[in-house]
């Protein structure tokens, strides 16, 4: 998928920051050249999205392949991203366990556990993807011993680069990002609705009907990721969907919390990281207001 050159070009932007950590400095500076490091990985997805022989947007053909459930795909790209991440996050802490949402050589998925394990969704928002909306990104989260210590999102469509590290904060391209505790009728609320996860859709459906009487208005995006940084930069108040996979989430959940926003699932219980889970995410009065009314449309 990528080119000769822009391989190239990619690894030899690797090769310069990795000869650099060689030479003796601060443990700070070290981790600085490993963020790089990594986010020129995360980048490759804007060189892959270039191959213009892909598909034409709504004309699923040869490049796009179903998987189990109701409308959910995968396509080459989503394979041939998370692929290429796996084999260079390797290299950059080898011995680091991978769950990913794709089939490939490397993602042990749900069995994954290693002290450091990746979790990396190559194209969250596929079916945007799919049909140019232009409202997807790559997902990249890293734990150390079950808990996520550093999260990349990048949408390529906008130049956006999301960025949280455990402690230090969250950033969009450089910015802080710092959320204000606003209820539901004070902003946004985002939700998501994956047509391959029907189960309780009435209930869940009802509660957003409350939520769009109570708030200023609704969205649906079709990226968890990317509608839970939109929430750790105050675009919307909460975030809810009925069920997620940790890929989904484990990178957009540390940015939110970072940046003074919390997540749990829909009764309040904390995410989990080895299997799927209802998500509730935002300021936390909005996302106080959001469980309650879950609970009563039960």
């Amino acid at each position: 998928m990528l080119s000769p050159g822009k391989l190239r070009k990619l690894r030899q932007l690797k090769v310069s920051l990795l000869c650099q950590e060689q030479q003796p400095k601060s443990q700070e500076n070290s981790q600085k050249k490993k963020k790089a490091v990594w986010i020129i990985k995360v980048l490759s997805f804007w060189s892959v999205r270039q191959d213009k022989s892909f598909i034409r947007p709504g004309q699923p053909g040869k490049n796009i392949h179903k998987k189990e459930g109701l409308a959910n795909f995968c396509t080459d790209f989503d394979t041939a991203i998370q692929k290429f991440l796996i084999e260079e996050l390797e290299k950059l802490l080898p011995g680091a366990a991978f769950f990913g949402e794709e089939d490939t050589e490397g993602n042990q998925g749900a069995k994954a556990c290693g002290e450091y394990t990746f979790y990396i969704d190559p194209i969250d928002g596929t079916t945007n993807f799919m049909f140019g909306y232009h409202h997807s990104c790559v997902s990249v989260g890293l734990a150390h011993q079950g808990r996520i210590i550093a999260g990349f999102v990048y949408n390529p469509y906008v130049d956006e680069m999301y960025k949280g590290i455990r402690g230090q904060g969250s950033w969009l391209n450089g910015q802080k990002l710092e959320m204000e505790n606003i209820s539901v009728g004070e902003g946004i609320v985002a939700f998501g609705c994956a047509r391959y996860n029907e189960d309780g859709a009435d209930s869940f459906f009802r509660a957003v009907k409350e939520l769009y009487m109570k708030s200023l208005s609704i969205r649906n995006g079709g990226s968890a990721a990317l509608d839970l940084c939109r929430t750790a930069s105050g675009s919307n108040a909460v975030y809810l969907e009925m069920k997620l996979q940790p890929y989904d989430f484990a990178a957009a959940s540390l940015i939110v919390a970072e940046a003074g926003g919390i997540i749990s699932q829909f009764d309040g219980a904390a995410v989990t990281l080895d299997g799927p889970c209802s998500v509730v995410a935002g300021a936390a009065k909005a996302c106080e207001e959001t469980r309650e009314i879950i609970k009563s449309c039960r």
